[in-house]
């Protein structure tokens, strides 16, 4: 029986072939165990005075698509113990950044926030972690012909 230059007797001849293998090998194993197999979690923060992962009461956008008129449709969903629960219902919907926060009168300390303006109205959501530790999320609205200024924040969820 003819065999190729990486039978077995190759690895008997050349034994630092063998213990490269193996190394590498052990390399990968390692590998796998450490980042393959652990939870995809974010760092820990703490929130007033309570420690809890940074994912913990995002909001997200959930596009339901376009009606007939082209008016968009979208779901908010609350990350909670690694769930998505919806909390609310809204037209036009994207992530408000923690930088623009002052500008739609939504706390520094709050978790998350989303909403969006869609012909002459506006909905927002933020999300915020309660005193005691539970988190809590507001929803707000803007129109273009209301008398007063804000977002007539009010607790939701």
């Amino acid at each position: 029986m003819k065999s190729g230059p990486l039978d077995r007797s190759f690895f008997v001849v050349f034994p630092q072939i063998e213990a490269m293998k193996t190394f590498h090998v052990a390399i990968t194993i390692l590998a796998i165990a450490l980042f393959g197999c652990s939870p995809k979690s974010s760092e820990i923060v703490e929130v007033n005075g309570v420690e809890t992962p940074t994912n913990q009461g995002a909001l997200q956008c959930v596009s339901l698509g376009e009606d007939e008129f082209g008016t968009p449709h979208s779901e908010i969903h609350l990350l909670f113990d690694g769930l998505l629960e919806k909390v609310g219902e809204c037209m036009a919907c994207q992530e408000i950044s923690i930088e623009s926060f002052d500008s739609y009168d939504i706390p520094k300390n709050a978790l998350s926030a989303c909403g969006g303006w869609w012909a002459g109205g506006g909905d927002y959501f933020y999300s915020i972690l309660g005193k005691d530790g539970s988190i809590e999320v507001y929803f707000g609205w803007q129109d273009e012909e209301q008398e007063d200024d804000g977002y007539h924040w009010e607790l939701k969820y």
